[in-house]
């Protein structure tokens, strides 16, 4: 992952980061409303355990990515 501030680039990889953070991350990328970018917030919602957190986001989701999203926690 590459992070750009004042002129500056920082490199730090994703496999670093908790989950809680990936959570956060994902749930930015939410606010363009592309499918794939709900898709990866509802599952990071679903990784931490919150269904409630998740449910925004998987009810502004087709119905088939949304089906895939929870399949992916059965």
């Amino acid at each position: 992952m590459k992070l750009n501030a004042a002129g500056s680039a920082l490199f730090y990889s994703w496999a670093n980061l908790k989950l809680e953070d990936k959570r956060a991350l994902a749930a930015g990328l939410a606010s363009s409303e592309e499918p794939a970018d709900l898709a990866l917030a509802a599952f990071y919602c679903l990784a931490c355990g919150s269904e409630i957190a998740a449910a925004p986001y998987v009810r502004r989701l087709p119905e088939k990515e949304a089906e895939a999203v929870k399949a992916a926690f059965r």
